[in-house]
């Protein structure tokens, strides 16, 4: 008899708590998409939010603009006052 363990077999009727893509949560005319459509085609460095990829290798990377005024323009248009 072998020592090793066999790979357990997962069953086809597992339920899992998120989609394989977060894409499907999202309906497709979820004013989200257009959103995230609208930001992706502005030129965040000519509006003056982009910043310069310099990272001093101390600390956390800074973080895509792009991903940062998404939330912000959603909050805006439904009147959310808190991003935490």
């Amino acid at each position: 008899m072998s020592n090793r363990r066999c790979q357990e077999v997962q069953s086809r009727s597992v339920v899992y708590l998120f989609p394989p893509c977060l894409d499907e949560y999202m309906a497709s005319d979820n004013p989200v998409r257009a959103i995230d459509a609208h930001v992706g085609m502005m030129d965040l460095w000519e509006l003056g939010i982009g910043h310069a990829n310099a990272h001093s290798g101390s600390g956390h990377p800074p973080y895509d603009q792009a991903t940062l005024l998404k939330p912000c323009i959603h909050g805006q248009r439904n009147r959310i006052r808190s991003y935490r």
